[in-house]
């Protein structure tokens, strides 16, 4: 009886070792949490703010440069509104306009020899 008696407060005194240790362990974790958890917070809270923002300058312009471009190309604005028929080239002259277009099709060109050589291609003329 002496042996299992003395074995229970053996048990006790390391349970209450390891209770210390825990609570130890546990009380010097919380600052880190702390920080941890202010970052956290912080962060998402910046995230929260700036999903609220409205457009910026760079939105209320996006596209515009690309438009302005576009519309400087264009020599006559207002040819859009003119819906008369475009007249000045006849016939036979639109003809043959557009059979001398299709014949570069048909046969291909020689490719130009280049201006500059490079590496050790000899020049075959």
């Amino acid at each position: 009886m002496q042996g299992v008696l003395q074995r229970c407060q053996d048990l006790e005194d390391t349970q209450s070792d390891l209770n210390g240790i825990t609570q130890s362990l546990v009380f010097e974790e919380v600052p880190m949490r702390r920080a941890v958890l202010y970052i956290l917070s912080t962060t998402f809270a910046i995230f929260l703010i700036s999903a609220c923002a409205g457009p910026s300058r760079l939105d209320k312009d996006y596209g515009k440069s690309t438009k302005q471009a576009l519309s400087s190309q264009v020599l006559h604005p207002e040819a859009e509104e003119n819906l008369e028929p475009v007249t000045g080239l006849d016939g036979k002259a639109a003809q043959a306009s557009i059979e001398k277009y299709r014949k570069t099709f048909e046969q291909p060109r020689e490719a130009p020899e280049p201006l500059v050589q490079t590496g050790t291609q000899a020049n075959t003329r």
